[in-house]
C-alpha cells in the first residue's frame, strides 16, 4: 500500500513538473476583422501558419481581391527570419450577424498550442452581405510544430 501512494505521489510531481514547462506565448495582432464577400476571394474556413513573404503576399492578395480598401493591417511588412505568422479564417456569416476571433496561445516543450475561440457579435448592415471573421497575428519565430484547436 505504501508503494501506490508513493507512486501516485511521484506520478502526481512529474506530471506538475511537466506542465510548468508550458509558457504563454503574447501574439502580436496584425490585422482583425471580417472579410466581405460571398467567397470569391478563395480563402475558406482555415487556419494557416505562414513561415515567408512568398506565402504572406499570396494571402494578402487573396484577401484583397474583393476587399479593397477595406483591410486594415497594422504592418504589412513582416520580418520572417524574427516571426511566423498565424492566420485564421472563420465561416462566412450572413449579415446581421457575425463573430470575432480570439486566441490563447501556448508553448510547451515540443509544440505551440492555439486556442481558438469565437465571440458572437451583431454587425451593423442593412444589406445582405456575407462576412468571414479572420484573425491575423504574428509570434516570434518557431521550429516547434503548430497545434490548432478552437471552440464555437
Amino acid at each position: 500500500m505504501k508503494h501506490f501512494f508513493l507512486l501516485v505521489i511521484v506520478l502526481l510531481f512529474v506530471g506538475c513538473a511537466q506542465d510548468r514547462g508550458a509558457q504563454p506565448v503574447i501574439p502580436t495582432i496584425i490585422a482583425k476583422g471580417n472579410l466581405i464577400g460571398n467567397g470569391t476571394n478563395q480563402i475558406d474556413l482555415q487556419s494557416l501558419v505562414i513561415f515567408n513573404a512568398t506565402d504572406w503576399n499570396l494571402m494578402l492578395a487573396k484577401m484583397d481581391s474583393t476587399n479593397r480598401k477595406t483591410m486594415v493591417l497594422l504592418e504589412d511588412r513582416i520580418d520572417f527570419s524574427k516571426y511566423t505568422v498565424l492566420a485564421i479564417f472563420d465561416s462566412v456569416w450572413m449579415s446581421g450577424r457575425g463573430s470575432s476571433i480570439n486566441v490563447n496561445i501556448v508553448e510547451s516543450y515540443s509544440d505551440i498550442y492555439v486556442e481558438i475561440t469565437y465571440d458572437g457579435a451583431e454587425l451593423k448592415s442593412l444589406a445582405a452581405i456575407q462576412y468571414r471573421p479572420y484573425l491575423i497575428v504574428k509570434i516570434p519565430k518557431t521550429t516547434k510544430s503548430i497545434r490548432f484547436s478552437s471552440q464555437k
